[in-house]
């Protein structure tokens, strides 16, 4: 993780983006930062953009430079 860009987190992944693959891995990336399973995890939009929305249910750990949604 490069930290934040603004609102957003910035990441950078060595995944190449064939075939989904790069989704896939940011998906696997993100539960174990968040510490949640992986179904937890969902691309809400982006899917072959550079900037992705994504969702991560009740996860079990923050981030101190992210705030949840509507806080």
């Amino acid at each position: 993780m490069d930290g934040c860009y603004g609102e957003r987190l910035k990441i950078r992944i060595c995944a190449p983006p064939v075939d989904g693959k790069a989704n896939s891995y940011l998906l696997r990336y993100l539960a174990g930062l968040f510490d949640v399973p992986l179904r937890n995890v969902s691309l809400l939009s982006g899917a072959s953009a550079r900037a992705k929305r994504i969702r991560i249910r009740q996860p079990a750990r923050l981030l101190p430079e992210i705030t949840p949604a509507g806080d």
